[in-house]
């Protein structure tokens, strides 16, 4: 999915199914298999597979590692308090979407790019 467009979900200018980056059917098109939610635990160079963690054994021939990414922790006391949270990813966004349902003001800590918006 397109994380740029995570504050315009948040904000209600955009849906979720608008965020992904290709409609199924491209992959398939594109010979691209597409495995969500099932990481990788290992990796062998000389056989050039993966492994995931439901046992499944994926062959390669061009391996690209994207591992995302997580929130900066600030190291503050408090941090680990229910309502304190990150802005990364769309189950963030899901999280903050439910929440301010019922919340009104949040106060938002950070210089990163979704921070600013």
């Amino acid at each position: 999915y397109n994380r740029i467009q995570l504050s315009s979900l948040l904000a209600g200018e955009a849906r979720e199914d608008s965020l992904q980056l290709q409609q199924p059917d491209w992959y398939r098109q594109h010979g691209v298999t597409v495995h969500q939610g099932d990481p990788v635990t290992a990796i062998n160079r000389a056989d050039q597979t993966v492994c995931t963690a439901s046992g499944l054994t994926q062959p390669y021939t061009q391996l690209v590692i994207a591992t995302g990414s997580r929130s900066a922790s600030l190291g503050l006391e408090g941090e680990a308090l229910d309502g304190v949270m990150g802005f990364r990813d769309l189950q963030d966004t899901r999280r903050l979407i439910s929440i301010s349902q019922r919340h009104r003001r949040a106060v938002v800590i950070g210089g990163g790019f979704l921070a600013k918006e």
